[in-house]
């Protein structure tokens, strides 16, 4: 399969057309990881969305923590989307009203960037539309702690 890669690359390289590995784009997401911290400035990831699912442990992202907090504006996904996909069948929009899921909140304050963790109900977010970190269930190739 590397080799394969390989020769996907070289061919695009020969006919003038650009593209990258996962192993260069992980060295350049390292790089500015590096300009961010010198500037001082948290950089949250996924760590599950940042590695690579081919040759993960031989990229310089793999053996790492990241900061994941939760940013605005964002998706969200609100009670209904959730039972539905997860049961194939709409809540009843009495019950979701009464017993709105609790979202994470992480926020980063001021400069020292310490960081709070609060609670939100679907109710202050008005219909979110998609999933945030923290609701996914942990990634079958992810042994980095969520």
């Amino acid at each position: 399969m590397v080799e394969l890669n390989r020769a996907v690359l070289w061919s695009y390289a020969r006919d003038g057309v650009r593209i990258t590995d996962h192993h260069t784009e992980s060295k350049h997401f390292i790089a500015h990881l590096e300009r961010e911290r010198r500037a001082g400035r948290l950089t949250p990831a996924d760590w599950s969305w940042i590695v690579p699912p081919m040759s993960a442990s031989a990229t310089p992202v793999f053996h790492r923590y990241y900061h994941e907090a939760d940013q605005r504006p964002s998706f969200y996904l609100d009670a209904d989307a959730r039972q539905l996909a997860q049961t194939g069948r709409r809540v009843p929009a009495a019950l979701a009203a009464v017993n709105p899921t609790p979202i994470k909140a992480v926020t980063v304050n001021g400069s020292n960037g310490s960081l709070t963790d609060g609670s939100v109900t679907n109710a202050a977010v008005a219909r979110p539309l998609a999933l945030i970190g923290s609701d996914l269930p942990p990634s079958p190739w992810s042994s980095a702690p969520r």
